[in-house]
């Protein structure tokens, strides 16, 4: 084995799949569940949660595309000696939004979040 290119990439993929995952259970019952007479979506701060886990994730998706579009486009050589600390970077970054993701998909579902069956259980998995 020459480097752990693929294996810090695929961290990475998982990441953004958990992250979806997450966003889209946290996503469901912020529509249906509601607080001072809204629905929880209807609540600014809500939505502000959303749009800056949704910037996390798809900024996280666009540096995995640029990472596998150099690794195509170069020989695999230069790719383990170039690209090795960029994985590696992005191995530690999607770490670091899937635990604020799970966080906040965790605040907005409330005590929903945390249970191991029903509504919660992607997110408590994840």
């Amino acid at each position: 084995m020459v480097n752990f290119n693929h294996e810090q990439l695929w961290i990475a993929f998982q990441a953004i799949r958990g992250c979806r995952v997450a966003l889209e259970n946290a996503f469901s019952c912020a529509i249906k569940r509601e607080a001072f007479d809204k629905t929880l979506i209807e609540q600014p701060v809500v939505r502000h949660k959303f749009g800056n886990c949704g910037r996390m994730v798809e900024s996280l998706q666009a540096w995995t595309e640029q990472i596998i579009y150099e690794l195509e486009n170069l020989s695999e050589a230069d790719g383990a000696g170039l690209l090795g600390e960029t994985t590696a970077l992005l191995k530690v970054k999607s770490g670091m939004i899937c635990k604020y993701i799970a966080e906040e998909c965790l605040k907005i579902m409330g005590g929903l979040g945390l249970t191991k069956t029903g509504q919660g259980a992607r997110i408590e998995a994840f």
